[in-house]
């Protein structure tokens, strides 16, 4: 992905972010509960797009609405961690928070986009925007 097509991808998650993914907070925090399967992941220092063609894996992930998140790769268990939902500074984003790192992160920003996609963004600005459909 190029520097245009990056900053553009940038520019319209970030109005998604400040519209709140089109539902508001309680809605998001029963949202995100249930299985996901990876779709893609868009990101890090290079902007690279990674998917389960051109990683030759896929990945599921289960959020479950007493606090625990678990995920799977090709079905088999990868990593089971309890989270949290809160709101960041004067309402700015939800996020998880994470017992132990799930990507490599303790956290995310987390949204739940029109016709059902899960967005996870990395807490960090070359990290990755991972996407899961239901």
């Amino acid at each position: 992905m190029g520097l245009k097509a990056t900053l553009t991808s940038l520019v319209v998650f970030g109005s998604a972010l400040a519209c709140g993914f089109g539902a508001t907070e309680p809605d998001v925090q029963e949202d995100i509960v249930g299985v996901w399967t990876w779709i893609s992941s868009t990101g890090g220092i290079a902007g690279m797009t990674r998917t389960p063609a051109t990683e030759g894996f896929t990945q599921t992930l289960r959020i479950a609405a007493n606090g625990e998140v678990e995920l799977f790769r090709d079905g088999v268990s990868q990593r089971r961690t309890r989270y949290t939902f809160f709101v960041g500074p004067e309402g700015s984003s939800s996020n998880l928070a994470y017992d132990e790192p799930l990507f490599d992160f303790d956290s995310a920003i987390v949204g739940v986009t029109p016709g059902d996609t899960l967005v996870l963004i990395d807490p960090c600005c070359d990290g990755f925007q991972r996407r899961w459909g239901r």
